[in-house]
């Protein structure tokens, strides 16, 4: 098996691996600049509880606080999807129901 197929299907655990992200985050690249904004999700059912994701990791973290209860719901997609468009009046309105607060960090 030559090395280029086995550099290829290699996975690398460390952070270090991590460093050409890093890299392109800090530089501006354009991909890496979608993922920097960052907001704080607060679980108000549990004191202390918060996580800061991207945009995207809004609706997994609600969903797992959730399911931690029991609990499902479709509104998570909805808050997820009013914070990305910058809709903060509903994304505020829907947070408060399913108890949590979502704050932009960066």
């Amino acid at each position: 098996m030559s090395t280029q197929l086995l550099q290829r299907h290699t996975k690398y655990p460390h952070p270090s691996s991590q460093l050409p992200r890093i890299w392109r985050r800090l530089n501006g690249h354009p991909k890496e600049q979608e993922e920097m904004t960052l907001y704080r999700v607060t679980d108000r059912l549990r004191r202390g509880r918060m996580a800061y994701v991207p945009g995207d990791r809004i609706v997994a973290t609600v969903s797992a606080w959730l399911a931690e209860l029991g609990a499902e719901s479709t509104l998570v997609d909805d808050l997820a999807q009013a914070v990305r468009a910058g809709n903060w009046p509903a994304a505020h309105s829907i947070a408060e129901y399913l108890s949590v607060e979502v704050e932009f960090v960066a």
